[in-house]
């Protein structure tokens, strides 16, 4: 039986900080990273576009491929997008192909992968799973952050808090592939932890 490549699985909550972990985790041990996110992102923006199928997918550069379009990644970032691929994961034959996709690029190349059902679904025989939260009201002022925004009111955060814990509720209550933590993953609490601390902390239990 073939040998499984390294592979790290990095699951989590939105906003605990899981994809800027992801990044540099694979810059500093040279590996591929691969964000299963943008691609359920990218179905939601096809299927919004009106188009209700699609026969390949790929992560690309510049953001994602579809039936050899290109949605870029500018515009997958927004809430309002992220929302929407909270709906379309709920689709068993959608989470089904992209699963599938996913598990065949662990397979075959390796690396840093990063969602919200890796280590438990998508390729829960690897050694190295971590799952990351934080606090909900420090995830809703990240997500902010991120999104671009240089003061943050209460009135946001309320907003944005409400917002994810409406997400959490639908991702970890779905029937297929719901969020949870991973058998044998490593929890991580990235409320009070710089990005840097969590990234040693991943480092150190990493099994190469």
């Amino acid at each position: 039986m073939k040998s499984l490549p390294l592979v790290i699985s990095i699951d989590g909550t939105s906003g605990s900080g899981k994809s800027t972990v992801s990044k540099r985790i694979a810059e500093i041990l040279g590996i591929p990273y691969l964000n299963t996110g943008i691609m359920y992102r990218a179905v939601a923006l096809w299927k919004k576009m009106g188009k209700d199928n699609f026969t390949y997918l790929s992560v690309v550069d510049d953001g994602v491929m579809i039936n050899g379009n290109v949605i870029s990644k500018k515009d997958l970032v927004g809430e309002d997008v992220g929302n929407l691929a909270s709906v379309i994961a709920q689709d068993p034959e959608i989470r089904k192909r992209l699963v599938d996709i996913q598990r065949r690029w662990a397979l075959s190349k390796g690396g840093v992968i990063e969602g919200r059902d890796i280590g438990s679904v998508v390729i829960p025989e690897t050694e190295n799973k971590f799952f990351i939260t934080a606090l909900p009201k420090i995830r809703a002022i990240r997500r902010m952050f991120q999104l671009g925004k240089k003061y943050v009111s209460e009135e946001d955060i309320s907003k944005t808090l409400k917002e994810i814990e409406i997400r959490d509720k639908r991702d970890s209550n779905r029937t297929v592939s719901p969020l949870t933590i991973p058998k044998g993953a490593i929890v991580i609490d990235s409320s009070f932890l710089s990005i840097e601390e969590v990234v040693d902390l991943i480092l150190e239990e990493i099994v190469l």
